[in-house]
């Protein structure tokens, strides 16, 4: 751990490994800047072994009160998405018919019929839905907004869709787990088949539905991914009613709905965190540990 020159981050790596020589080892290196409320994570998986590694690649972020109530909007840079049924192991009832794929996040069709906005948190439903969404080729990063117009505070999630170097792995879907009382298996519950015990939103990016194993590093070969999570609060109560557009300038993210607007302070280029990776996995600077 320690501080860094250039941009003034501090910064703390941290560890995982299987024992052994042959295996894999995961170092993940956590940033935070001055004068941006923002948590900048990137995660190394190296594989140490003689095979190539198959594995599932996924990154969320969860969310209850009060950073999510009855009102809370959500959007996304991601678009076709589809509803997906409860694995062998989940316990609940979802809102939304699985398997059926829908353009954006307001016209989400419901199991019984009908459509609703699957981008707007409602009063507990007692359901449980895990939806994934594609992001487009087209844009250099992919992101999460969650706006809560009550407490006037944005969570924003972001990652790139734009490989910087070699060894970048991106993430080609975003995903959402809307838990509004619905989930009856624990820990949801206190025990499996129990009375729901929370109501939470968790956003994140995902290689791949539940199962899937498409992330796939050749043997001595390393994938390196990068998040940023940030909150950021706001004055004018017409950002509450919903924004209309995302916009990134060279200091951070504008959300704006016409002549008003919120700016989140976020270095959506990575590069102090990348600067960072450079030298702790090249061995220079500070030790590692």
């Amino acid at each position: 751990y320690g501080t860094e020159d250039e941009f003034g981050g501090v910064w703390r790596y941290s560890e995982l490994k299987m024992r052994g020589d042959n295996g894999y080892r995961l170092g993940k290196i956590d940033m935070i800047l001055p004068g941006q409320p923002v948590l900048y994570t990137a995660v190394r998986i190296e594989n140490r072994g003689d095979t190539e590694l198959r594995a599932s690649s996924a990154w969320h972020s969860m969310l209850g009160y009060p950073a999510i109530e009855t009102g809370t909007m959500i959007q996304t840079s991601a678009r076709y998405f589809t509803a997906y049924g409860m694995t062998q192991r989940e316990s609940g009832v979802g809102r939304f018919r699985p398997g059926v794929v829908f353009e954006d996040l307001k016209h989400a069709p419901l199991a019984r019929g009908g459509n609703a906005d699957a981008g707007y948190i409602p009063a507990p439903t007692g359901t449980y839905d895990y939806i994934i969404g594609k992001i487009p080729e087209r844009d250099d990063k992919a992101w999460i907004a969650v706006n809560n117009p009550r407490s006037q505070l944005i969570f924003f999630m972001l990652t790139p869709n734009r490989a910087a170097a070699d060894d970048d792995f991106l993430f080609p879907n975003a995903d959402l787990a809307e838990n509004f009382l619905g989930r009856m298996d624990a820990p949801w519950a206190l025990y499996d088949g129990g009375v729901p015990e929370v109501m939470a939103l968790t956003c994140g990016f995902n290689a791949g539905p539940k199962g899937t194993r498409n992330m796939i590093i050749p043997a001595g070969e390393s994938r390196t991914l990068y998040l940023a999570n940030g909150f950021v609060s706001y004055d004018n109560p017409r950002i509450g009613l919903g924004y209309s557009g995302t916009e990134f300038t060279d200091e951070g993210v504008v959300f704006k709905r016409t002549k008003s607007w919120a700016f989140l302070a976020i270095d959506h280029s990575f590069r102090a965190i990348r600067r960072q990776v450079e030298k702790v996995f090249a061995g220079e600077g500070e030790d590692a540990g």
